[in-house]
């Protein structure tokens, strides 16, 4: 068979490949099945792949609003501003991203994967959208000493995000 990459799209022994936010190994029974439309995507991985995902998506919130609460109170107890303002910098970074939690969780009881990554991609832009949105509105009503702590809550909840999605349940 001609390989259009030219070796490229190869993987080497025991890596896998992404889809629905999920690692299949190469050759693993446990890969998601794009031939039967009837079946759910990401079916036919682990025992119930939307208990999972709910599972992962409540960790990630849950770091972020514990990020969020550290921050805040590290902004109150340094002075470096008005906690209220660390907590309104992290809900703007929180709330595109619960937004595209739900509709991620959605696409995954989509019957047909093809249409479902279709509306994932809309929805990302549709994110992208929020977000701005929300951080010109709250910058446009920041008071100007108050940067530090806005950003304090903001960054915290974004690094809260990478960090809730590596930790492995106890």
């Amino acid at each position: 068979m001609l390989d259009p990459l030219g070796g490229l799209g190869r993987l080497a022994p025991g890596q896998g490949c992404a889809y629905n936010s999920r690692a299949f190994p190469l050759g693993s029974e446990k890969r998601a099945s794009l031939a039967r439309p009837k079946e759910a995507a990401g079916a036919g991985v682990g025992d119930d792949p939307g208990v999972e995902e709910a599972v992962v998506v409540r960790r990630i919130v849950g770091t972020q609003l514990a990020a969020l609460g550290l921050a805040a109170l590290g902004v109150w107890s340094l002075q470096l501003g008005s906690e209220r303002q660390a907590l309104i910098g992290g809900l703007v970074a929180l709330a595109p991203n619960l937004w595209m939690a739900r509709r991620v969780q959605r696409a995954g009881k989509n019957p047909r994967p093809l249409v479902a990554a279709g509306g994932l991609f809309g929805a990302m832009i549709i994110k992208l959208l929020i977000a701005v949105g929300l951080l010109a509105l709250a910058l446009r009503q920041l008071p100007e000493e108050e940067g530090v702590a806005f950003f304090i809550g903001f960054i915290a909840v974004h690094l809260a995000h990478r960090v809730g999605a590596v930790l492995k349940p106890a």
